[in-house]
């Protein structure tokens, strides 16, 4: 349950371990709860990012791929779909995809897809996307941008992201983003990409993606993830 870390559980926990051993809380919160936050030998994930790292390994051998496959199966079944029978509450605020339930493919073939306007438009303008520090993505070589029911652009990702850095002094963000795109800006930690267009989609791929009821609804509500013979050839998100 998201937000359910209770205060006295918390400290009878600390109370077991020392400076050898930390203490690690696995929920389905999408980002650290505020109880959690700069607490000595204590370290959060949620279930989503362990999936996501485990998946980060690669599949040594079949039997490891099975057991993976396996316990995502289990956590999407037991944590998020039963979360979401739930009385009262619409969805989980995170979603396992069935994504995670196929190989992993080559970092050099895979595509990261994010949502979000903002973002395509700092990337198409000042060649860059950044996010919220430690945000956790597979490795990948490119990255696409799904706003407005489609997917219009295909961005490589330059060296390698760099994790918690002030944009504002990395010499990678032009000094124009600042007066042009976030005037306002506030120094604070993030995760960032350098990245350049390699292909506009002519047409665009358009999302058919439909919820339970038919209605069209969202591709991406965090991030996905496909290859890049896919959205090369893709009309339709659902063939990503």
């Amino acid at each position: 349950m998201p937000n359910s870390v209770n205060a006295r559980q918390l400290a009878n926990h600390k109370n077991l371990i020392d400076s050898n051993n930390k203490l690690l809380y696995i929920t389905s919160d999408e980002s650290i709860p505020t109880i959690l936050e700069n607490q000595y030998n204590v370290f959060w994930i949620n279930w989503e990012g362990l999936i996501e790292k485990l998946r980060s390994y690669g599949f040594s051998d079949r039997l490891l791929e099975y057991l993976i496959k396996e316990f995502v199966l289990l956590v999407k079944h037991l944590i998020y779909e039963k979360l979401n029978d739930k009385p009262k509450r619409k969805s989980s605020p995170l979603h396992i995809d069935d994504t995670l339930l196929e190989s992993t493919e080559s970092v050099n073939e895979r595509v990261i897809i994010v949502g979000g306007r903002w973002g395509e438009d700092v990337a198409l303008n000042y060649g860059f996307y950044a996010c919220q520090a430690n945000r956790f993505f597979l490795p990948a070589r490119y990255m696409a941008f799904y706003y407005n029911h489609r997917i219009k652009y295909l961005f490589e990702i330059q060296g390698t992201p760099v994790e918690s850095v002030d944009i504002q002094k990395e010499s990678g963000v032009p000094t124009s983003y600042f007066t042009q795109k976030e005037p306002t800006y506030k120094p604070e930690m993030r995760k960032l990409f350098q990245l350049k267009l390699i292909q506009e989609f002519q047409p665009e791929i358009q999302n058919d993606s439909r919820d339970k009821n038919g209605n069209l609804c969202a591709f991406v509500q965090r991030q996905k993830y496909t290859t890049v013979e896919k959205i090369k050839s893709a009309k339709y998100t659902s063939q990503l």
